[in-house]
C-alpha cells in the first residue's frame, strides 16, 4: 500500500519529491491517536547527518483515513510542517516516505 492510501484523498494528494522543497528529516519519538484522523507525534530535527538538531516539537497529522497510524513503524521521516523553525505546535503539510511523498491540497 502507498502513503496516500492512508490518507483521505480529498485533504492530500500524490507528489513528485523532486519538485518539492521545505522538507526536513525528523526522527520519530512518540506518536499518539488524539481523534479519528488526528495523530500526533513528537519529532526530533535533524541534520544531513542523522544527528539530532534543534529542540523537539509537535507535528499534528490531520485527515489520516481513520485510527490507523499512516507512518506506523517508520523512526526517521521528512516532513514539511507549518509555521516555523521552534514553534512547538506545528502541521504537517507534507510526508516522504523513502520517496512516496504526499502533500496537503
Amino acid at each position: 500500500m502507498e502513503l496516500i492510501d492512508h490518507l483521505k484523498t480529498d485533504k492530500w494528494e500524490k507528489a513528485d519529491i523532486n519538485e518539492q522543497k521545505g522538507f526536513s528529516e525528523y526522527r520519530v519519538c512518540h506518536r499518539k491517536l488524539v481523534a479519528d484522523g488526528h495523530f500526533l507525534y513528537m519529532v526530533q530535527p535533524l541534520n544531513e547527518w542523522g544527528e539530532q538538531e534543534g529542540e523537539p516539537c509537535q507535528a499534528h497529522l490531520h485527515e489520516a483515513a481513520g485510527k490507523k497510524d499512516p507512518i506506523h513503524g517508520i523512526n526517521n521521516i521528512f516532513f514539511k510542517l507549518d509555521g516555523a523553525a521552534g514553534d512547538m505546535k506545528r502541521g504537517v503539510i507534507g510526508v516522504d516516505v523513502e520517496g512516496d511523498c504526499v502533500i496537503k491540497k
